[in-house]
């Protein structure tokens, strides 16, 4: 699609697939106007979205979502995000290891920073999620990875929502309980008092939120919308799907575990044959007839050992970790989004009753198997 700058009639050429279904603001590069594109008419319910006829859970639709997963643009966005984090996380650890006494003496400064850099993290990792079911639903609707930049005014939009159901409600549950910690004791009471209900309240909706995040993640990266029309639709969503969203929830983690558990495997299996493999190499040039005449060359082979290889064994090793774990978040990410998907494809009626009482049962089965099992530990420990 050829546009024009209303204001100084300057030529852009977006590809057609970037604007399907989309409300987009883009800021013209040569006077700063904003041009506002509608390739088609948006509705601000969730129903509006346009999915597979008819489509339902099955074992193809879940199938279509592991395919999906194999989204190169997305793994390395997570792949990013993880090595960002690991980096960061390192460097604060350095910190304050080498200036331990000072955090030592200053335990509020201490908890303050890290109440911030774990909200940080928090939100931005949620804003990852967001744009993996941003582009995977550009994916399946167009079978085209999206740009972030040519959707930027609609992403924009979106942090709001993101920042209320990602950290905005802890926070407010956390500004609520400082001063239980602040106040005098004799006030304490009388301030639990007042604000008990809608801590509790609070309490229920972070976990709800929580147990929920990736599900309403995919659900604002469907439609961009205000935070108002966002949060009406999701409360008509959840209302309409009340049932089937705790289903999905269960398939989607069950399958990514599966899954995750099956590469972790092949990952350390490997890595052990690798492990292997080198330390009969090193005995065996070590160890000759002569044991002891080799012992100077025993401990300059452990010295090289333990230097640069070494360390470019563990980075190597690292790198090939976070990569895996960054597909394996893109593939929840992707089921959860294949999910929203289906049920915004067939609102209310993804699931058939059979299969909602089949996996209610299985739920309950697990439930009880591992709340058992639990029960069991904890007896064998105290024993």
């Amino acid at each position: 699609m050829d546009i024009n700058c209303f204001k100084c009639n300057q030529e852009y050429h977006i590809p057609d697939y970037q604007l399907e279904g989309r409300h987009l603001f883009i800021t013209c590069d040569n006077c700063g106007h904003e041009i506002e594109i509608i390739s088609e008419k948006i509705e601000d319910g969730w129903e509006s979205y346009k999915g597979l006829p008819g489509a339902k859970l099955t074992l193809k639709n879940i199938l279509d979502g592991i395919f999906y997963s194999f989204n190169l643009k997305n793994i390395l966005l997570s792949f990013i995000i993880l090595l960002t984090f690991s980096s960061f996380l390192y460097l604060i650890k350095q910190i304050v290891f080498h200036n331990l006494s000072f955090f030592l003496e200053r335990p509020f400064l201490s908890g303050l920073l890290s109440f911030i850099i774990l909200v940080l993290l928090t939100f931005i990792y949620d804003i990852h999620l967001y744009l993996l079911s941003l582009n995977t639903f550009n994916v399946i609707k167009t079978g085209f990875n999206i740009k972030f930049s040519i959707v930027k005014n609609e992403i924009k939009n979106d942090l709001k929502s993101l920042f209320i159901f990602s950290i905005g409600i802890f926070l407010i549950f956390s500004f609520l309980l400082i001063p239980v910690f602040v106040i005098s004791d004799k006030f304490v009471m009388l301030y639990e008092g007042i604000f008990h209900l809608l801590l509790i309240i609070l309490a229920i909706v972070m976990i709800l939120v929580f147990y929920s995040k990736k599900i309403i993640f995919a659900f604002i990266s469907s439609n961009s919308r205000s935070f108002k029309h966002t949060f009406k639709s999701l409360i008509r969503f959840l209302h309409v799907e009340c049932i089937n969203i705790p289903l999905y929830i269960f398939f989607t983690n069950s399958i990514s575990t599966i899954i995750a558990i099956a590469l972790f495997l092949l990952f350390f299996g490997v890595l052990i044959f690798f492990v292997i493999i080198l330390s009969l190499s090193v005995i065996s040039n070590i160890f000759s007839p002569d044991i002891i005449m080799n012992l100077p060359n025993l401990y300059s082979n452990i010295s090289n050992f333990q230097g640069v290889g070494t360390d470019l064994i563990l980075m190597s090793t690292f790198v090939i970790f976070l990569f895996i774990f960054a597909y394996i978040i893109n593939l929840s990410q992707t089921l959860s989004t294949v999910s929203m998907h289906i049920m915004g494809s067939n609102p209310g009626e993804s699931i058939s009753k059979n299969a909602i009482l089949i996996s209610i049962m299985a739920i309950i089965i697990t439930i009880i198997i591992s709340v058992s099992s639990m029960f069991d530990a904890i007896s064998l420990l105290v024993k």
